[in-house]
């Protein structure tokens, strides 16, 4: 049999002709004998393709991976259906595409016809987590303490903990031997998730002594007091000899370095002997100590008192 197929797009011999849009085709069928019959095949269009009814289950955080999204096809040239889900969890291809997190995503339906639909659901989370923070920076000298102050709990999470006196309390107490960033971890009630971090600085300080010259006791508020400055000083003791020899001041070690770094005035001499002011003179001082980083101290010079 031969056939001859009369279409929009151009005559075809097979007894299926293809690439056909909707409408009503003619095609000859002849035999040997040349006695032909005439039939006639219509194609309907099915549509634009399938409809969609789509839904979401919002995750629970915003960094969370537990929403839903759920397509329902309808329509077209009818099921069975397909799904392709793009997502941030892989290509899913149930109607409901699981593990999502915030975000939009892209469904291809195919029917029966294999025309297609695409959709878009948009999933969101049910809240942001809680609102945290690690509190200020800081800074604290070497061998020193800081205490944090984080909020936002109520189960908190810090790290590094080895220099924490707690590592899940609201306001531990760092003692870093090194400048150090601290990052705070807190989970709410629906065991969300949010992080913050605070700088505590340790400074170092090089070890130094200056140690005046003249001092001028005249109650003028001005350099009044002979008193050594630094830095890094753990402890000092001065001792003052007249130019015979005689202790006039000192000796006690319990004058305790300043948190400053400045010798306590009211500890330094104030150019007295037994509580009589002495007269303008040259005297010998002697400094002993130890500085933070274990280095002695070991001074000895002459200090001119004026009036």
């Amino acid at each position: 049999y031969t056939y001859l197929w009369d279409t929009n797009a151009n005559s075809q011999t097979d007894s299926t002709a293809t690439g056909l849009s909707a409408g009503t085709y003619y095609v000859t069928v002849s035999d040997w004998a040349s006695c032909f019959a005439i039939d006639s095949v219509g194609i309907i269009d099915a549509g634009s393709g399938p409809n969609s009814t789509s839904s979401a289950n919002n995750a629970s955080c915003s960094e969370s991976t537990d929403g839903n999204a759920t397509a329902i096809a309808s329509g077209g040239a009818g099921a069975p259906y397909s799904y392709l889900w793009d997502t941030n969890a892989g290509s899913q291809t149930a109607s409901v595409a699981t593990g999502l997190s915030t975000g939009t995503y892209l469904v291809t339906i195919t029917d029966q016809g294999s025309c297609t639909t695409i959709d878009s659901v948009t999933v969101s989370n049910a809240g942001l987590g809680p609102i945290v923070s690690a509190g200020s920076d800081t800074t604290i000298a070497l061998g020193a303490s800081a205490q944090l102050n984080g909020s936002g709990g109520p189960t908190y999470a810090w790290t590094p903990s080895a220099t924490l006196n707690c590592s899940d309390c609201d306001n531990p107490v760092a003692t870093p031997d090194s400048t150090t960033t601290y990052f705070l971890t807190v989970t709410d009630s629906n065991n969300c998730t949010s992080s913050d971090s605070v700088i505590v600085t340790v400074e170092t300080f090089v070890d130094e002594l200056f140690v005046p010259t003249l001092f001028s006791p005249n109650a003028d508020q001005m350099n009044d007091i002979f008193y050594v400055r630094g830095n890094g000083i753990d402890w000092i003791e001065i001792v003052i000899y007249d130019r015979w020899g005689k202790k006039i001041y000192g000796g006690d070690k319990s004058q305790v370095w300043a948190e400053d770094n400045n010798y306590p005035t009211d500890k330094g001499w104030d150019g007295s002997y037994q509580g009589k002011p002495l007269n303008p003179a040259v005297f010998v001082y002697i400094i002993k100590g130890a500085f933070d980083s274990g280095a002695e101290i070991e001074e000895k010079g002459n200090i001119t008192l004026v009036r």
